[in-house]
């Protein structure tokens, strides 16, 4: 990959277009899926379920077609806007902080260099500190919207994940010298080595197509376990690929020991979450698998009470009919033309 491109005078570093183009990928899966959550909430709103074939059913729509009745449901404030203003803060504080992150060091540059401002980035270890001020502000922002940590946290999976595969994409590298067919060339061996490359995004493909096939509303949490937990493994087996590396701790790299914490991590998300849940929605949170079953419950609660208003509908219609043809027959009996006895 070039280390630069030229737009006529403007020089654009490869690795930091590379950094854009990923976040702006995560920005817009995210902005897609959750257009999709709003969807299924908006449904539930009106009304609306999946039927046993997975077609789209009404609740209520025979009821209201025998008693002439409809309610009126009033709309719910869309998830995505919330969470994507949200995001949208978090992810300027870590521009933000990448690009002037430099000042802490050198603040001179401010009054010797002022266009420097414009030119100079700070170093990749800033973003880490953009991400943790990000992290603090997002929290405040959840907590002031009443939104749960989980289902924030399953929405920033995919995009995450979205972002990974981009960034791959971009900063195509090599592994370890290999003779397998796939090899790769490299500048810095003879031989062709492993396109690690190639197996980050497999390994994106996986995870996406698995992500993308559970079927569940965010904030039980599952996604984000998911992503963090095979995610880490996966990071943990690509790393085996890559070059031996020079210092290790434990038969492991640093960066190898990352990864298992990440796995470790995913797999004590539901303690995690239960830990830094906010008052205000600890109360009306459950765990992962009670909120699934809330939901079905819920669902199957409302099949059965339309079931039982149809029902009742229509004895209260052959109750009525039956009346009408009583009095019908009543007036031809006491009526003028009445049989004569």
């Amino acid at each position: 990959m070039p280390e630069s491109i030229s737009l006529g005078p403007l020089q654009l570093q490869w690795s930091l277009l590379g950094v854009l183009l990923s976040a702006l990928a995560g920005y817009a899966v995210v902005s897609f899926r959750l257009k999709r959550e709003d969807r299924i909430m908006s449904r539930r709103a009106e009304g609306l379920a999946d039927g046993p074939d997975g077609t789209e059913r009404e609740i209520d729509a025979n009821v209201s077609a025998l008693d002439g009745a409809h309610e009126e449901v009033k709309p719910q404030p869309l998830l995505r806007s919330t969470l994507m203003n949200i995001f949208a803060n978090g992810l300027f504080v870590v521009i933000l902080v990448w690009k002037l992150g430099f000042l802490l060091k050198t603040p001179s540059i401010i009054w010797e260099q002022p266009l420097g401002l414009l030119i100079y980035w700070s170093s990749p270890d800033m973003v880490v500190l953009g991400a943790v001020a990000a992290a603090v502000l997002v929290l405040l922002q959840l907590r002031k919207a009443g939104i749960p940590v989980q289902t924030a946290a399953d929405a920033a999976a995919f995009g995450v994940l979205a972002a990974y595969a981009v960034r791959q994409a971009a900063m195509w590298q090599g592994g370890s010298v290999t003779e397998l067919p796939w090899a790769i060339a490299s500048e810095s061996s003879l031989f062709g080595v492993h396109p690690l490359g190639a197996y980050a995004l497999l390994l994106s493909a996986a995870l996406g197509a698995w992500l993308w096939s559970r079927n569940e509303s965010f904030g039980t949490g599952g996604y984000v376990r998911d992503l963090c937990t095979y995610g880490g493994l996966g990071l943990l087996a690509l790393s085996l690929f890559k070059e031996s590396p020079k210092e290790t701790v434990f038969l492991l790299t640093a960066e190898q020991w990352g990864f298992a914490a990440l796995a470790l991590l995913g797999s004590s998300a539901a303690r995690l979450f239960g830990l830094i849940q906010f008052p205000e929605t600890r109360h009306t949170m459950a765990s992962g698998a009670d909120i699934q079953t809330i939901a079905k419950e819920q669902d199957m609660m409302a099949a059965n009470d339309s079931k039982a208003q149809i029902k009742q509908a229509q004895q209260n219609e052959a109750e009525r009919r039956h009346a009408d043809d009583t009095i019908q027959t009543d007036k031809k009996l006491n009526g003028p033309n009445r049989p004569s006895t």
